[in-house]
């Protein structure tokens, strides 16, 4: 069995993503993650609010054989129970598994051919424990055969046009795929380090005469379980996923995801409506793979990952052609830019629609254009983590940009002169703002913007006969990245009333967002 995933300092988490140097949600658009320990006590209070206290009677169970034979009854009283994920290796790669426990105390009443009654009470002390293995399920909305549920090994498409929701499920129902066990305090170590010969407890021997009973009657403990009319309709919901619309942002809707589990951590994989449709089967958190971390650093029990692809290409690149698309050049006006880790776009303008200037004074007319190499000197658009605080900023980068002047006289008398050149450096201002923005309710706000304040210091003045001056200056606009508040509270659904309350961001190469499930 694998070690649970680890939770990292924040500072650890960046530096390992940052070293990991590519995308970590293998190449699905968006990561949703959430804390077995954060969901244990959710499951604790759906067993006491909807199922309460359970005592299961299991048929006599015959043993010995002759005047040696016995009967004996147990009674069962399961505490509610606790949960840790798991990975079953088997042909297909891995089954994502839950292991279901209970606690239980209880009484047996053991009786030989004289009718003597032998009673033996289970304590709490005794640290009797029943558990099932039992795979993780997605089941559809308005769905309740268990043979229609999905297993982590399928990605699950939503019907096309058709609102519905997918969750994610524990339970219990008997099937080939589930295994119970029954087992008590101290009899994995009594079994790791028992040799031939060696002497235990006649209390560990009397406890293991109990266990094994138990566990040949384990069938029987599950069909009486099963047919609790209380319990047996379990159904713990670990997350939902809808593909509800958000009528301000398309692209996030989800069209198909998968489940997966890791030691301590539930990640559901999304394609979205706008993004490109990839995403590797059988799909793990990139550092889970290379560092054993979790999707999220010390202090929180949820995430959300952007990729990388899906910002950059489906946010960032679109609405820089919709604001200024005409005044960038009509092919190749606005590329990514693969040399950066973070999300990054070059922008390259056409000449004639960033610069203006000319004169006319004196009999003299002065006119002229400029020249940039704009696969030299395009203007970069940059998402990065501030190297103190570790959290999102965007900046725009056009530095040290040779822009060549060429201008001409017009007079009159002598008409148009010879051309003449003056070129000059120029850049835009050092700049740095955030990207995210928390508003009342715990609301994330994502935007971009380029201001009068980017504008580049390209004048030139006292140009030509007629004093011309003239300058390059870049489309002023604002722009937003995904609307994850609808997409937290409606299209991935924490169990219960709880949602993903965001708390935190970071953005060295996918966009994260770091939570805790809250209450509405």
């Amino acid at each position: 069995m694998d070690p649970p995933l680890t939770f990292p300092s924040r500072t650890e988490f960046h530096k390992a993503l940052i070293n990991a140097n590519v995308s970590t949600t293998d190449q699905w658009d968006v990561v949703a993650s959430y804390s077995q320990e954060k969901l244990q006590p959710l499951l604790k209070k759906y067993w006491s609010e909807k199922i309460g206290p359970t005592s299961i009677s299991l048929p006599p169970h015959r043993s010995g054989h002759g005047r040696h034979a016995l009967t004996t009854t147990y009674t069962l009283d399961l505490s509610a129970p606790h949960f840790e994920f798991e990975k079953l290796k088997n042909d297909a790669g891995s089954t994502s598994m839950a292991r279901i426990t209970w606690a239980f105390t209880g009484t047996s009443d053991e009786v030989d051919k004289q009718n003597t009654h032998e009673k033996t009470t289970l304590t709490a002390e005794d640290g009797f424990s029943l558990s099932v293995l039992t795979p993780l399920y997605a089941i559809g909305s308005g769905t309740e055969d268990i043979s229609k549920a999905k297993t982590s090994h399928e990605i699950i498409d939503f019907s096309h046009g058709v609102h519905s929701s997918y969750k994610i499920t524990l339970q219990f129902q008997n099937t080939e795929a589930t295994t119970w066990t029954v087992h008590y305090k101290g009899s994995a170590k009594e079994s790791s380090h028992a040799t031939s010969g060696s002497k235990t407890d006649s209390k560990d021997d009397d406890k293991q005469g109990i266990a094994d009973e138990l566990n040949d009657a384990a069938k029987d403990i599950a069909g009486e379980l099963n047919n609790k009319s209380r319990v047996k309709g379990f159904r713990f919901t670990l997350g939902e996923v809808k593909n509800t619309p958000n009528p301000k942002d398309y692209v996030l809707t989800p069209e198909k995801f998968q489940f997966t589990v890791d030691r301590g951590i539930l990640s559901i994989f999304i394609n979205v409506k706008g993004g490109d449709g990839k995403g590797n089967s059988a799909p793990q958190f990139k550092l889970a793979h290379d560092n054993h971390f979790a999707p999220m650093p010390k202090g929180y029990d949820a995430s959300i990952i952007l990729s990388k692809n899906l910002i950059r290409d489906k946010y960032m690149i679109p609405q820089i052609q919709e604001k200024c698309g005409h005044m960038l050049k009509d092919h190749g006006g606005v590329t990514t830019d693969d040399g950066l880790l973070g999300p990054s776009v070059k922008l390259k303008f056409n000449n004639g629609k960033v610069w203006s200037g000319f004169k006319t004074g004196g009999g003299v007319i002065t006119e002229g254009h400029i020249d940039i190499d704009w696969d030299n000197y395009p203007l970069v658009l940059t998402l990065f983590d501030d190297s103190s605080t570790l959290e999102p900023r965007y900046k725009w980068k056009w530095d040290n940009a040779l822009v060549t002047l060429t201008y001409w006289n017009i007079t009159p008398k002598a008409g148009r002169s010879r051309d003449h050149t003056t070129s000059m450096h120029a850049s835009i201002p050092e700049n740095s703002s955030p990207v995210a923005t928390f508003t009342n309710n715990d609301h994330l706000e994502f935007k971009i913007a380029f201001t009068e304040k980017n504008q580049p210091n390209a004048k030139f003045t006292d140009i030509g006969g007629a004093g011309a001056s003239g300058s390059v200056s870049f489309q002023t606009f604002d722009m937003n990245l995904p609307d994850i508040n609808f997409f937290r509270t409606q299209n991935v659904v924490a169990p219960g009333e709880d949602i993903i309350t965001p708390k935190s961001t970071m953005c060295p190469c996918d966009l994260f967002i770091f939570g805790s499930m809250e209450s509405k």
